[in-house]
């Protein structure tokens, strides 16, 4: 199987059938004949369309040395024009860079954010855009508010974006111009910037997305729209997911699915941390009295040793 798709593919083929949503009907992935694949004489030859081998990159590494074009395709590793990376490689990278033990509450958070963007970076029609950056900062600030060592969280995040192959100054400086803009508008007029474009490069950038056939969702991008709905005053449900998805031509189950996601997420983050602060505070409980006790201990030893020198 190795010599007739690549592992992308196989990944990808079994996280959309899990997921389904608008990718189902995608031209971006062709369908994998399995039976003739297990009887050796495939009935045509299967060819990775998820690969990519272009040059040019959404997020450069250095943003001095870019021009400003944040909808570009994304760049990879190229051997012989056919390679992507693998979802073990980009975790790789990332351990590499992030050496510090994470709490395990926060350790499948920071898998899935791994593994599912990585997914959505590797199809053929991914592109960057502010609204995907806003997902980014939603997540790193909601679900790592309570982070224990504040001096790493930045460092975290450093290393989930240049694993992904991201900037994360980029990304923060997108966020916030997609933060600032919403703030302005109220949900109506950013529905009308979706479907006729505007005067400026944010109403342009949704106008596109939206007329962008090969455009890649991913849960990121849901997340980004779930927080420009709160931004604009208004509430995140699945009526409003309904108007946005439409406004945009994208698929409002996945929309609703992803916001469903986050709200139960966050929920059990809730509680995780809730109980891990008791335990917490129990253990400081006990430590103070064994203290209190070691203190008492002494004392009395004190006044016995005092007592005997008298005597």
């Amino acid at each position: 199987m190795k010599n007739l798709a690549c592992q992308v593919c196989f990944i990808t083929h079994f996280y959309l059938q899990r997921h389904g949503g608008c990718f189902q009907n995608s031209k971006l992935i062709r369908p994998i004949n399995y039976s003739a694949l297990v009887r050796g004489r495939p009935k045509r030859s299967v060819v990775c369309r998820s690969v990519e081998n272009v040059k040019s990159s959404s997020v450069p590494e250095h943003p001095s040395s870019s021009d400003n074009n944040t909808t570009s395709v994304v760049d990879t590793k190229s051997h012989n024009g056919y390679s992507v990376r693998t979802v073990a490689e980009t975790i790789s990278d990332f351990l590499k860079r992030f050496r510090h033990p994470i709490p395990s509450i926060y350790r499948t958070i920071v898998q899935e954010l791994l593994v599912t963007t990585h997914l959505a970076r590797v199809s053929l029609g991914f592109q960057y855009d502010p609204v995907f950056a806003l997902g980014f900062q939603m997540v790193t600030q909601v679900f790592f508010k309570s982070y224990p060592k504040a001096a790493e969280k930045e460092q975290l995040f450093d290393s989930i974006c240049k694993a992904l192959l991201l900037d994360y100054e980029r990304i923060k400086k997108d966020a916030a111009m997609l933060e600032e803009w919403t703030k302005a508008r109220t949900e109506q007029d950013i529905l009308q910037a979706m479907e006729t474009g505007g005067q400026d490069e944010i109403s342009n950038t949704l106008y596109s997305i939206g007329q962008n056939e090969w455009f890649v969702y991913s849960r990121l991008f849901g997340l980004g729209l779930v927080r420009m709905m709160e931004l604009c005053g208004e509430e995140a449900n699945s009526e409003r997911c309904k108007r946005w998805a439409s406004a945009l031509h994208i698929s409002s189950l996945k929309l609703e699915q992803d916001l469903d996601t986050y709200q139960q997420s966050l929920e059990r983050l809730k509680q995780a941390e809730q109980l891990f602060a008791e335990l917490e505070a129990r253990q400081k409980k006990k430590l103070a009295e064994k203290l209190a006790e070691r203190a008492k201990r002494a004392q009395e030893e004190a006044m016995k040793a005092e007592q005997q020198e008298k005597s």
